[in-house]
């Protein structure tokens, strides 16, 4: 396995006998410590087994970050000052209930910035005495522009799996900035995966003063390695239960159905373009407008039966109606006439 020089200096790093953590706590079977490597901040999560894997929270190239924590009930937050401008990282730990690790990191950039390429933001380190790279299994990752995950497992020394999604929705702010698409943001090749921000261009960076989320990621943690498919399926199908269980759940949006369904009824009933005419009757078109195909039987039934419905749940009485069961039996009588 080959890797570059942001992983083996990271990894060198970490494993420095003088390394003091600037924040650390047990959440569950896991311990988690916060480190300042100078240009960068990681949120280390330590297995039972002593495996551990690593989560960049802020990176800012040869630099010396200015890093202040403040611990709240619920969460940690990070004020982290930098010479791109300044961070915000909002740390959630897992807790019994809610088993899923949750980071969001913003930067406001202090001057206008392009970023031609971005390191990915997960490093497993192994064992914390061993300078040897760790080993590990890719089960999925993202395809395209489709979900931003990533489920893999540690298979040497064995410590267990993980599954990693990053909310690109919550990014939505960087790539209207930018203009680039996070597709295939989420993925890379063991030992070095994770998500990396889509590279910018040259014409397109991000505003001087104007907060942009940078990463928004939900994690979940397992201490099996799957021994098959079928467990693998299962492992991940449950971890990623845990996952959506954790994603911010869009407020309750009231709508008055009854007011649309009049403005619709109306725009059939009205609308010459969904109408058209046959030896003396009505009937509807396939399509709006669509005077080529010939009236189908099957469509004024589609539109009948519905009306039907309506009919019987408020009472009304509609013309349209009777326009359409003529069209039928006139349809039926002439397509079974000798």
């Amino acid at each position: 396995m080959n890797a570059s020089p942001w992983f083996w200096n990271t990894k060198a790093a970490m494993n420095l006998p003088d390394l003091i953590p600037v924040y650390k706590t047990t959440a569950g079977n896991y311990d988690f410590k916060i480190y300042d490597l100078g240009d960068s901040c990681w949120l280390v999560a330590r297995w039972p087994d002593g495996n551990q894997i690593a989560f960049r929270l802020a990176y800012s190239p040869n630099d010396r970050l200015q890093i202040t924590l403040k611990e709240r009930k619920n969460d940690v937050r990070l004020k982290i000052g930098s010479l791109l401008g300044d961070y915000e990282v909002v740390l959630t730990l897992p807790t019994e209930n809610r088993p899923v690790l949750h980071y969001t990191t913003r930067l406001t950039p202090a001057s206008t910035l392009l970023f031609p390429y971005w390191p990915r933001d997960i490093v497993p380190l192994g064992s914390g005495e061993s300078e040897s790279m760790a080993e590990g299994q890719i089960h999925t990752r993202q395809v395209g522009t489709r979900s931003g995950q990533l489920y893999f497992s540690m298979s040497r020394p064995k410590a267990g799996s993980v599954l990693y999604l990053q909310n690109l929705t919550a990014l939505a702010g960087y790539n209207q900035q930018t203009e680039t698409s996070a597709g295939d943001s989420v993925g890379g090749e063991w030992p070095e995966i994770g998500f990396a921000l889509p590279p910018t261009i040259k014409n397109k960076p991000l505003a001087v003063g104007k907060s942009y989320t940078l990463s928004d990621a939900f994690i979940v943690f397992s201490e099996e390695v799957p021994a098959d498919e079928a467990a693998m399926v299962r492992q991940y199908l449950n971890l990623l239960a845990e996952v959506y269980l954790a994603l911010p759940k869009p407020a309750t949006n009231y709508i008055h159905w009854p007011d649309i369904l009049d403005k619709g009824l109306k725009d059939l009933i009205d609308s010459p373009g969904c109408w058209v005419q046959l030896d003396g009757h009505h009937y509807f078109n396939a399509y709006v407008s669509d005077y080529i195909t010939p009236p189908e039987i099957m469509v004024q039934l589609a539109v009948l039966l519905p009306l039907l419905d309506y009919v019987e749940w408020s009472g009304a009485e509609l013309e349209v109606m009777k326009k359409l069961k003529l069209a039928c039996h006139h349809s039926i009588v002439k397509n079974t006439a000798p």
